[in-house]
């Protein structure tokens, strides 16, 4: 069983929440958008790539006889298929909205999601939004962040210490929207009892460290709501300086 609660807070520095979020226990499905762009580009990105996400995913939740826009990678299962045709699809409409629509230039957003089927989790995520996995003591990072810093060439052509001192190194190095087609990676992994899952935005991530992350999920763990609510505090407290959302799940036998 999937229990789950998000919320999502403009933080103290922004003038607007740019952020969207779903929370689809019926579909099992579970996301976090974090968008960018000038005027309310952000806001339509964001919201943008949820509604198809998630619509595209509840009219597949027990469909078998698909059409397959992207065709079939082989190394994913369904479900596997089924998320990473959703965020293409997103990326394709985004992409679209954003060529026909002249104050949508430059536009896109991230996402991380995740759908559950019985007791295994499919993760996808394009950008610096990041799923989390707290497991018993221990706290896993689930996603790897597309920013300029982890892509492989730029480790490779400075040192540490000049990456240290890069100015924009923890620009996104890829988005939804950004370009016509996109490759992200797609994981699967077996739930355990007990496992507490979330998914943020980097208005959490960035502000609030690894340690109080394990430790507001750990004493939060039979109340997902203050879980959020905590998280969210924190992150403020710290100073607020973007957008904060937060999608937790719990699983349980």
């Amino acid at each position: 069983m999937i229990q789950a609660y998000g919320k999502s807070d403009i933080g103290r520095k922004r003038q607007r929440n740019e952020d969207s979020f779903a929370v689809n226990s019926d579909a099992q499905l579970f996301i976090v958008a974090d968008g960018m762009g000038g005027h309310n580009a952000g806001d339509v990105a964001s919201s943008t790539a949820v509604r198809t996400i998630e619509s595209y995913m509840v009219r597949t939740y027990q469909e078998r006889e698909l059409s397959w826009p992207f065709g079939i990678d082989p190394k994913f299962s369904f479900d596997g298929n089924r998320i990473r045709t959703a965020l293409k699809l997103a990326n394709h409409k985004i992409w679209q909205l954003a060529d026909a629509n002249q104050e949508y230039t430059g536009m896109g957003t991230t996402v991380v999601s995740i759908v559950v089927r019985d007791d295994v989790a499919v993760v996808a995520s394009v950008g610096d939004s990041r799923a989390y996995l707290v497991r018993g003591n221990q706290l896993a990072v689930l996603t790897r962040d597309d920013v300029w810093l982890n892509e492989t060439w730029v480790r490779k052509a400075f040192t540490e210490d000049q990456l240290a001192r890069l100015p924009l190194k923890n620009v996104l190095s890829k988005a939804i929207g950004s370009k016509e087609d996109i490759d992200f990676p797609v994981q699967e992994f077996q739930l355990q009892d007990e496992d507490i899952l979330f998914l943020c935005s980097d208005g959490l991530h960035g502000l609030v460290s690894s340690e109080d992350l394990l430790t507001i999920s750990r004493e939060n763990n039979s109340n997902l709501q203050a879980l959020c609510d905590t998280m969210i505090d924190v992150a403020n407290e710290a100073g607020g300086k973007d957008n904060i959302t937060i999608v937790a799940l719990k699983y349980t036998k």
